[in-house]
């Protein structure tokens, strides 16, 4: 079963022209990949997650309605 936490980061806005690409680092700190079990335990549950990166949600319809894809990679602990 896939289950979906999100969290929302402290951001810094870039700019990028019509055609123009620009790599970036996101620091991200090691409690936003853990949450809370039934026992009141904070621990990470995966060892894999996605991370998206953008003005809206990763969905198709907000893709569409924004005409902007997020950023997407995957990380491994």
């Amino acid at each position: 079963m896939t289950e979906i936490f999100t969290r929302v980061l402290p951001s810094e806005r870039i700019k990028l022209r019509a055609g123009e690409s620009r790599s970036v680092t996101v620091s991200v700190p090691e409690r936003a990949f853990t949450s809370v079990d039934e026992s009141g335990t904070r621990k990470r549950f995966s060892d894999s997650f996605t991370l998206y990166a953008g003005t809206h949600q990763p969905d198709k319809l907000s893709a569409v309605l924004s005409s902007t894809e997020c950023a997407v990679t995957e990380i491994k602990f």
